[in-house]
């Protein structure tokens, strides 16, 4: 008759498979013992650090990635307030260009080339002054080159 084994298989704190003949059982299953208990250790050990390791690495990419994105932000927003400054600055010339337009516009003697050449108004050779207390009345006549009175 051929002997048969039989394969037993034991669990230990580690998932650890040993297979043991039924003849040799007792004697292996001390020294699988033996062995399987430094493993435990070891993976004991393995099993509390990794969970702080992992929700370190976790926590270490979620801050880079954050870092990156708030990175990217500020250079938007870099470039925006760059944007706006340019713009300040192109307002500010127009600003200038308008307000000595302005002035060129409100100038007398322009004032009064277009009321003589366009509404065909005159200036007088002569002003007169009354004054309704005195009951006089007074004459200037207007020497002046222009005709341009203050």
């Amino acid at each position: 008759m051929t002997a048969k084994t039989q394969t037993f298989r034991y669990t230990l704190a580690e998932t650890t498979d040993v297979v043991v003949p039924r003849a040799h059982r007792a004697a292996s299953t001390v020294g699988t013992w033996e062995r399987s208990a430094g493993r435990s250790a070891a993976g004991s050990l393995w099993r509390v650090l990794t969970k702080p390791v992992v929700l370190l690495a976790i926590a270490g990419i979620s801050l880079m990635s954050g870092m990156y994105a708030c990175n990217g932000v500020l250079a938007q927003q870099r470039y925006d307030v760059q944007q706006v400054r340019s713009r300040v600055v192109a307002l500010t010339k127009t600003n200038e260009a308008l307000r000595l337009e302005v002035e060129q516009l409100k100038s007398p003697n322009r004032i009064q080339v277009l009321a003589e050449t366009q509404l065909g108004m005159f200036t007088p050779s002569q002003v007169l002054y009354s004054s309704a207390s005195a009951n006089t009345v007074a004459a200037k006549v207007d020497k002046s080159a222009d005709g341009i009175r203050d």
